[in-house]
């Protein structure tokens, strides 16, 4: 129940990307989502488009079928496609389906596929890592109460101990981040300091160990404070209008010197689907 953007938003966002990553990911292929290969074709940036599967058999056939599409396209930005996201966290489904789901586009694609989950549903269910041939995980120490030095840590070597169970496995680091505001759990505070911090200590760890990672978000996405309460809304390097936080000015000084130019329309509960 995300929002489903213009494609002239999703032109916009991806081609300011080009300012920040390589590579995007998005966690949907079906709607709008579906021009974002295209997209990125155009911008040259790396793409891993994702197959949202949840509760509902029939949103998943639409996904999966979108997904063996654009992994057969043929399109150079397309990277590797992802075959669902924390499903074994949220339980929509059981291992035995989601392994089906994995093979039958593991059968028909001419790309690497992935799945991306949390770090304890790899450890729970190591039969998954056999099924693809990239690991995406999903790491939050905010959410384990971690003051921000042992967050970092925690980050790297979270990575590093799904690399040591899975030798010889591709591993992405696959959504990771900070929220600016939202509150206090444990040692963890939410706050444009403290993410800044974050951004500061783990970003160098993970290039000394050459490890791949997507920083989530780009952008806040007001929608989500209903799925996660106060932090929800305020995971990204950008306000929802496409300005870089101050907090990260200093950081990305070349995305804040560029500035976004996003279409005016502000995205809120009106335009969901």
């Amino acid at each position: 129940a995300g929002i489903s953007p213009l494609v002239s938003e999703l032109r916009s966002d991806v081609t300011y990307a080009t300012s920040l990553a390589r590579a995007v990911r998005t966690y949907s292929v079906t709607d709008s989502f579906a021009f974002v290969p295209e997209l990125c074709q155009q911008s040259g940036i790396e793409c891993f488009p994702g197959a949202a599967l949840g509760k509902y058999p029939w949103l998943n056939e639409m996904e999966l079928e979108m997904l063996i599409r654009v992994g057969q396209s043929g399109n150079p930005s397309v990277e590797a496609v992802i075959v669902g996201n924390e499903v074994m966290h949220r339980g929509d489904f059981s291992v035995e389906q989601y392994i089906q789901y994995i093979r039958r586009v593991k059968q028909q694609v001419k790309v690497p596929v992935a799945i991306a989950e949390l770090l304890h549903s790899w450890m729970e269910h190591p039969e998954l890592a056999a099924e693809v041939d990239i690991l995406g995980v999903q790491i939050y120490p905010y959410w384990g109460g971690l003051a921000i030095e042992r967050a970092a840590r925690n980050t790297l070597e979270s990575v590093q101990q799904l690399q040591r169970q899975f030798p010889g496995k591709r591993v992405i680091l696959t959504e990771f981040g900070w929220p600016t505001a939202g509150g206090t759990i444990g040692q963890a505070t939410a706050s444009d300091e403290n993410a800044a911090r974050y951004f500061r200590e783990v970003i160098p760890m993970l290039n000394e160990n050459k490890i791949e990672y997507m920083y989530f978000a780009m952008s806040d996405e007001k929608w989500k404070q209903r799925d996660e309460g106060g932090p929800g809304p305020h995971w990204g390097l950008l306000f929802s209008n496409g300005k870089v936080k101050p907090c990260f000015e200093s950081l990305l000084p070349q995305t804040a010197a560029s500035g976004m130019q996003r279409p005016p329309r502000i995205l809120t509960d009106e335009v969901q689907h």
